[in-house]
């Protein structure tokens, strides 16, 4: 709704790239708060957190473009228009996961032990996501009547009509994943919080795809990010249930 934040002269301040700063930045001072009782791992760690958030908004960017190859191919010069909204959440996670993995290895830290701190940076940092997509417009909801699950809002060229509130939709979802991350977090262990938030997060933003407007590749009549957040929500509880029978095994009788 506010894709321009101000202007200095030849320069402009785009609310996207602000708000995916401000939740970067956000995602360090809580993960500074959390490892606060390990003050010998933490540099490394926010180096390591700094690193994967910059290769995930790029494996992120990368994999949008990829899917909506048929308009870049157009418009080659959007391609590197990023404040206009456009990153792919499993471009996202995948690299920026991969990114971090890689990282733990190279220090020899224990990628299992951080996984409770990321479950709810991740948490955090969705709410962030969608918020920079409420000021640029993007992940726009699809046109429909007056209701309180709508408004008149923009899409990301700009045109107002009643929509679909989706980004409002996945912020509310991405605060009360976050809440209960935390109402879990010393119940579960550090994987079993990691997949359980994932299972959540995409499965919240599974729902909104079914209320969102905006440009998708298609298989048939389903979205393809409808398909893929699918099978994410499947592995991710799949994965959940394998690791908590391992832990219950483990246990003395």
């Amino acid at each position: 709704m506010y894709p321009i934040l101000a202007r200095y002269g030849p320069f402009i301040i785009y609310s996207y790239e602000v708000v995916l700063g401000l939740g970067i930045g956000a995602c360090i001072g809580v993960a500074v708060w959390l490892t606060r009782d390990k003050e010998h791992l933490r540099s490394r760690w926010i180096n390591g957190i700094l690193l994967a958030s910059i290769i995930a908004i790029i494996g992120g960017r990368i994999i949008f473009v990829l899917t909506q190859w048929p308009y870049y191919s157009e418009e080659p010069g959007d391609i590197w228009l990023i404040w206009r909204g456009g990153l792919s959440y499993h471009g996202l996670l995948i690299t920026g996961l991969a990114a971090l993995w890689a990282w733990s290895k190279w220090r020899k830290l224990s990628f299992r032990e951080v996984t409770g701190t990321l479950a709810i940076l991740l948490a955090l940092m969705s709410f962030f996501g969608w918020l920079a997509c409420w000021f640029e417009g993007c992940a726009f909801g699809k046109e429909t009547t007056i209701s309180l699950l709508s408004g008149d809002l923009p899409d990301n060229f700009g045109v107002y009509s009643i929509r679909y509130q989706t980004q409002l939709m996945g912020m509310i979802l991405s605060a009360i994943v976050l809440v209960v991350i935390l109402a879990l977090r010393s119940r579960l262990a550090p994987l079993q919080l990691f997949w359980l938030t994932i299972g959540l997060i995409t499965a919240s933003r599974l729902a909104i795809t079914l209320f969102r407007g905006d440009r998708a590749p298609m298989i048939g009549a389903i979205r393809l990010d409808t398909i893929t957040d699918g099978i994410t929500v499947v592995a991710a509880l799949i994965t959940l249930a394998i690791i908590t029978l391992l832990r219950l095994k483990e246990r003395p009788s």
